[in-house]
């Protein structure tokens, strides 16, 4: 595993996603909300990931987050909150 990075995940841009956030395995899981995703930035003081869905909205995911990615899913655990984000294209 290691830090998300946005060239990893270039190839979700302009594509249908599926995301889900959770928190530990014991806990429900919610479904998973079906975006386009618009583009991928750091936040201003660099300390995590931005996911756009529009030019407004998006979800923030740490930079220090643990990672897993291929072509098709991203898989992200930030430790400090437990939360886990899945992003998968559809």
């Amino acid at each position: 595993m290691h830090v998300p990075s946005i060239e990893q995940l270039e190839g979700f841009i302009n594509q249908r996603i599926e995301i889900s956030i959770y928190g530990g395995e014991e806990e429900e899981v919610p479904p998973a909300v079906e975006k386009k995703l618009y583009k991928l930035e750091h936040c201003p003081d660099q300390t995590h990931l931005r996911f756009y869905f529009d030019p407004h909205y998006f979800i923030a995911i740490p930079l220090d987050s643990r990672c897993e990615y291929t072509e098709k899913e991203w898989l992200a655990f930030d430790s400090v909150q437990g939360l886990h984000y899945k992003i998968r294209k559809v």
